[in-house]
């Protein structure tokens, strides 16, 4: 678009100038030991901060799975338990065994995140708020970009799994809404707050599993009606209220883990290596999901492959897969008093599953009781047994049933009417991490119910995921300094686009990298980005930023910022607003 014999000619100059001294961004970086790096963030960030933790740092980090903290920031929450960074990745339900386990194979980081100071911070960063790309997400992308210095620059570019619950539910569905270019899945349970009423259509790629809990305090129908209006619209979502359920998971995880497991294989291209640069990821076709009926009121809802969905598919809600279908019906249902009891058959008493039914979570302690569930591991051909048992109460065998049929991965595996309600499954290599086992109960009234609590195992297979090509980690070498001097120009504003001139840059590097970020002050519109664009400081001239959404007569919010490659801080940054004028005709186009 830009054509420097006609700039001046047709188009309108607009400038401002900046000052010599630039804001200079230093990065609160540390690597802690070969395993965990930490970060805390300065300045505009102050507040907030993250540990990541890395299964195997010789290799190159395909993805990254963000854990933001359970609880809100300091002054309105003081449960340090809640906001520590660790703390988020462990989980405080003990879940942080079976994130790391699902880490390790497909070598993902996992990264502990405290939030910016004040609520308002995540939610601006929500679907449809004010600002699509807000403060939190702004800090998100800075802490990649500044942990990418000590030697990981697939931060930069690694795609996200993200999930959590209470305020981790916030973060969950604003980084999936704000970047689902990026997303792979998410997660989010019981947010509780207000959403802002809708979810992005570019985030319609995201499968998401979003829960409440029906005994929540404080929760209204917002949030559903925001879930099935986007799913109407095409959303991949699967959205569960859950009878019993109050602020807590529950047995979300059930889902939770197998939908994140299943967004790699679907999503992510095996052989895409962050380190080359942003990672577009695959498309699930809607046609090939599956839907289940969105009537909470039932207790075994129709699930079938989307072309063969009996009702109208807008109406139903969307999984990619029959396991998660399978799984996700028996959250939705209404009524159900079972649940899928996974054990050794040698060992009875010990549960196999993702979470104990029968141990009520304690609020006051940063684990459950039984947290030492999430760390169990089940191995091909090893023998378990499946017992159906009644939900609520001390474990005892169901006792009013005609049938039972039992299911792996969406599969039958046979069915039983008489005797103990009970199956003995010989485990087998799917090739992957986890394995859900669910069960249809029917009773002597042919009333059918899926069980509530299914059972979600880890089932380590015996041969692992190629990793891709190791390195040889080293920090990066320091950015050298740089200073902005001169102005911006807008050039040939067309209707809504513009040409965008940075000002010159002053440094000793051979060649910088600058980004032009805009938005329009007063305006629902999302934070824009020309992307990291390579510039050599001494050649003639500047190269341009295609800028599109600068419209005539508005204030613009830009930032501009530099830095010396890939990985490295920003080590420049400078924001203005800027008024672009009226577009008016030049001499030669009257």
């Amino acid at each position: 678009m830009h054509r420097p014999d006609r700039a001046l000619r047709e188009g309108i100059v607009a400038w401002v100038a900046v000052l010599a001294a630039p804001t200079v961004i230093q990065a609160a970086v540390l690597r802690e030991d070969p395993q965990t790096l930490s970060w805390t963030g300065e300045g505009p960030f102050a507040g907030m901060a993250a540990v990541a933790w890395l299964p195997d740092p010789d290799h190159v980090i395909r993805g990254l799975i963000i854990r933001p903290c359970h609880g809100r920031p300091p002054g309105s929450d003081n449960r340090s338990w809640a906001r520590a960074p660790l703390a988020a990745i462990e989980g405080i339900d003990g879940e942080g065994a079976m994130t790391k386990r699902l880490a390790r194979r497909y070598n993902f980081a996992v990264i502990g995140l405290a939030h910016c100071p004040g609520d308002e911070h995540w939610r601006e960063s929500g679907g449809g708020g004010q600002d699509r790309a807000g403060p939190s997400t702004r800090a998100l992308l800075q802490m990649l970009e500044e942990l990418a210095t000590l030697g990981f620059p697939e931060f930069e570019n690694a795609p996200l799994l993200t999930f959590g619950g209470s305020h981790a539910g916030v973060a969950s569905w604003s980084i999936a809404c704000a970047l689902p270019d990026r997303v792979l899945a998410a997660a989010p349970n019981d947010p509780m707050v207000c959403l802002p009423g809708i979810m992005p259509r570019d985030a319609f790629e995201v499968p998401v599993y979003f829960s409440q809990g029906r005994l929540a305090n404080g929760q209204d129908d917002k949030e559903e009606r925001t879930m099935r209006e986007a799913r109407r619209h095409g959303a991949r979502i699967a959205y569960s209220n859950i009878e019993g359920n109050g602020h807590e998971d529950g047995p979300t995880f059930d889902l939770v883990f197998p939908l994140l497991e299943t967004a790699i294989r679907l999503r992510l291209d095996p052989a895409a290596d962050p380190q080359q640069g942003p990672i577009r990821l695959l498309s699930i076709p809607l046609e090939s999901g599956w839907l289940v009926g969105a009537d909470f009121r039932s207790g075994l809802q129709s699930a079938a492959p989307y072309e063969d969905y009996p009702g109208d598919p807008r109406d139903a809600f969307w999984l990619p897969e029959k396991s998660l279908a399978h799984t996700y019906r028996g959250l939705s249902a209404d009524g159900s008093i079972h649940v899928l009891h996974a054990s050794p058959s040698d060992e009875p008493s010990r549960y196999l599953g993702m979470t104990r039914p029968h141990v009520p979570l304690d609020p006051d302690r940063p684990v459950a009781n039984d947290a030492k569930a999430f760390d169990a591991l089940a191995r091909p051909g090893e023998t378990i047994e499946l017992a159906v048992e009644k939900q609520r109460g001390e474990p005892a065998p169901v006792t009013d049933w005609a049938m039972i049929e039992f299911f792996r991965d969406g599969e039958s595996i046979g069915r039983i009417d008489s005797g103990a309600p009970r199956m003995r499954v010989t485990l087998t290599d799917s090739g992957r991490l986890f394995q859900t086992f669910t069960a249809v109960v029917t009773d002597g009234d042919g009333i059918q119910r899926a069980t509530r609590y299914g059972a979600t195992l880890a089932v380590e297979p015996p041969d692992p995921v190629p990793l891709l090509p190791p390195l040889l980690r080293q920090p990066l070498a320091p950015a050298r300094p740089l200073a902005f001097s001169g102005s911006i120009e807008i050039r040939e504003l067309e209707s809504t686009a513009a040409v965008v001139l940075p000002p010159q840059i002053t440094t000793a590097a051979e060649r910088v990298q600058v980004r032009l970020t805009w938005h329009e002050e007063g305006r629902e519109v999302e934070t824009r980005s020309s992307g990291w664009t390579w510039i050599r400081p001494d050649a003639e001239g500047t190269p341009p930023f295609a800028a599109d959404g600068l419209r005539p007569n508005s204030n613009q919010r830009l930032r501009i910022e530099a830095r010396c490659g890939p990985g490295l801080p920003v080590a420049a940054r400078t924001e203005m607003t800027i008024h672009t004028p009226r577009r008016t005709r030049s001499a030669s186009n009257r």
